[in-house]
């Protein structure tokens, strides 16, 4: 049994179809990257994993459980963390608050959540988490004031917070400097060989090929090729996908 398994989920809007039977596997562990052009149902699949979305038809198990109609409250409290396209921080939040208010919690309050999570043992956790993503000097910084990039790294510390078993990641490198990125990968490394599992949508191809063990890829709502990065980059139907002809390369 692997630690995520969706079997052929169906997702449409209207006359659409967004996701056609798609599956997906991902053993604890992993580091998995999923890539194709826009609109090829990527953040569609992390919608229907996380909960935003319910699929039409098939199935999500998570440790060998169903998540299908779970809110994503729930589904978050088994383990699954995600970020999003664009970064999800609260501006007027010192960057510590933020990763405060990631925190596992009981259904009370955020302000509730922060106040409990004032023990020495959590703040000592949130500035660790700032330490591994770069951000500890900027601890009492308001999180509107941070960079793009920055805010990306922070919202990553929040998710990780909440001690989830895998991180859906959405595009983590876009809009984010090279020198930031340089940082997130090597974060990113570091979270997974605490024993994180990472699922990442991802447009940087040298990012995602670096990272990934294994990797899907997806076109018009459909999985077209899986394996190894170099069997994903140099499987015909990508290359038709991404550009009609020619080799996969690192274009956004």
């Amino acid at each position: 049994m692997s630690l995520l398994e969706v079997n052929d989920v169906t997702k449409s809007f209207g006359g659409v179809t967004a996701l056609a039977r798609v599956s997906v596997s991902v053993e604890a562990g992993e580091i998995v990257g999923l890539i194709g052009p826009n609109g090829s149902g990527k953040t569609t699949l992390f919608h229907c994993i996380a909960g935003a979305l319910a699929p039409d038809s098939g199935d999500i198990r998570f440790e060998g459980r169903s998540l299908v109609g779970l809110a994503p409250a729930a589904i978050c409290s088994r383990g699954v963390g995600r970020t999003f396209q664009l970064a999800r921080v609260f501006p007027t939040l010192t960057a510590l608050d933020n990763v405060l208010a990631g925190q596992s919690h009981r259904g009370e309050r955020m302000l509730g959540a922060m106040l409990r999570g004032s023990a020495a043992a959590v703040r000592r956790r949130a500035h660790e988490l700032l330490t591994l993503v770069g951000l500890d000097a900027l601890a009492g910084e308001p999180a509107g004031e941070l960079s793009y990039g920055q805010q990306r790294l922070l919202e990553l510390a929040a998710v990780l917070m909440g001690d989830p078993r895998v991180i859906l990641l959405d595009e983590p490198t876009a809009g984010v400097n090279p020198v930031l990125v340089e940082r997130l990968l090597v974060a990113l490394r570091e979270i997974n060989g605490r024993g994180v599992t990472i699922i990442l949508i991802e447009h940087n191809m040298e990012a995602v090929t670096s990272l990934s063990g294994r990797m899907y890829a997806l076109a018009m709502g459909r999985t077209i090729a899986e394996g190894t990065p170099q069997q994903v980059r140099d499987d015909p139907a990508v290359l038709e996908a991404y550009f009609g002809t020619g080799r996969l390369g690192s274009r956004r």
